[in-house]
């Protein structure tokens, strides 16, 4: 999708400006809430173990991040 750009839509942004209030609200109530987070251990170099893990079907409402230190 790189270079596509959309149109404006004024519909659009009046939506969201109603929205976002309301998504605030249900976050602050606990009524929704984030996908835990699970830190796969290893860097970059770990991807294709969190991978498989996914393809696995290991993966249920959470979301795999993977740390990236700079070791200079």
């Amino acid at each position: 999708m790189r270079g596509t750009s959309f149109a404006r839509s004024e519909e659009d942004r009046t939506h969201m400006a109603a929205f976002l209030p309301k998504l605030t609200e249900l976050i602050r109530r606990g009524e929704i809430r984030p996908n835990r987070i699970k830190v796969w251990e290893g860097g970059l170099g770990a991807v294709a173990d969190g991978l498989e893990y996914m393809r696995a079907g290991k993966v249920s409402g959470e979301k795999i991040v993977y740390k990236v230190v700079d070791t200079m």
